[in-house]
């Protein structure tokens, strides 16, 4: 397949874009040698003298079964209807409801003892008592109440990251258990060292702590229920031109 790349006219970034977008679904390297494809490309003007290839849409047909990834208005990829499994998938949904009160920050002057202390995390601005999602699937590693974190949930998920809700008013989940994505895990609250009521959520991958925020781009976000009407339309036009 990716020999037919090549000879189509398609470069190593254009190869390493159909992987990501695919690669859920497809092992590449189980493709039969008579596997086909079909692809759509926009050419993006990056500058007056230099296009760049964007994928609109896959379909691989591997021995008669039939895959098809199509790009969302986000730019992730998705199937027919408007899923994506990767173990890489991820619900920011909140960042959109909730203001960020406190951001990831290694120097950060700490509002309450005044000392530089690192902020792993961000802190979402929202009353107490709000039902808090598990933005992941996962299983439960540790519930616990510190002085400073107040009551708080540790997540794993079996793809080397971690999730982690602090100053929470109320666990709803048990050592041991396994999570779906937007599941209710706890409710928010005021615990522990704080100012006022937040949820404190931070991301770890091979245990370094990373910006949630700048997190977003290394994970696949499942679509709302708008994004799934607009993809709808879009993945309509597109299945109709692969063949």
């Amino acid at each position: 397949m990716f020999k037919s790349a090549y000879e189509s006219g398609l470069n190593l970034s254009d190869i390493k874009t159909i992987i990501k977008a695919t690669e859920w679904q497809i092992n590449f390297h189980q493709l039969n040698t008579n596997s086909t494809f079909s692809l759509i490309f926009m050419k993006k003007k990056i500058t007056p003298k230099k296009n760049k290839n964007m994928l609109l849409g896959i379909k691989i047909n591997n021995l008669g079964k039939i895959y098809y990834a199509i790009r969302a208005n986000n730019g992730n990829f998705y199937d027919i209807n408007g899923l994506n499994k990767s173990k890489m998938i991820m619900n920011f949904s909140f960042f959109k409801k909730y203001r960020i009160s406190s951001h990831f920050n290694l120097h950060r002057l700490h509002p309450i003892t005044h000392h530089i202390i690192r902020h792993l995390g961000v802190d979402l601005a929202m009353p107490e008592g709000t039902i808090v999602l598990a933005t992941s699937d996962g299983k439960i590693t540790k519930t616990a109440f510190d002085q400073i974190s107040g009551f708080y949930i540790v997540l794993n998920n079996q793809n080397q990251y971690t999730t982690k809700y602090m100053h929470l008013k109320k666990i709803l989940v048990k050592v041991g258990q396994k999570i779906k994505i937007n599941q209710k895990i706890a409710l928010s609250g005021n615990t522990g060292r704080t100012t006022g009521p937040h949820l404190h959520y931070e991301i770890w991958i091979n245990k370094h702590a990373i910006n949630p925020v700048h997190a977003r781009s290394n994970f696949i976000e499942p679509l709302t229920k708008k994004e799934l009407s607009s993809y709808f339309k879009i993945s309509k036009i597109i299945l109709s031109k692969l063949k």
